[in-house]
């Protein structure tokens, strides 16, 4: 399991994204493309649960094909069905 990876920059002053992937290159490589933002990386469900708590993202990135059904979709929809529950923090 992976556990998230809090970003140096949690002032606030940018606005948190979480990555949800379990591809280790993937998940550089998001970190990379969203340089703007406090980027927060989870590679599976429990993970990406502990961080939305943690960190409240304003933005989520999920890869649906997550451990252990890597290869179909089931953990991503159940994790997104969660995400969607979350009440939004106001900002």
């Amino acid at each position: 399991m992976t556990q998230p990876m809090p970003s140096p920059a949690s002032s606030g002053s940018r606005p948190v994204l979480l990555v949800v992937e379990d591809d280790p290159g993937l998940q550089r490589q998001l970190r990379w493309a969203y340089e703007d933002y406090e980027v927060v990386i989870a590679g599976d469900r429990e993970s990406a649960r502990a961080a939305l708590r943690t960190h409240r993202p304003a933005v989520v990135t999920l890869d649906l094909g997550l451990p252990p059904d890597a290869d179909g979709a089931s953990e991503g929809f159940a994790l997104l069905e969660e995400i969607m529950g979350v009440p939004p923090t106001p900002r």
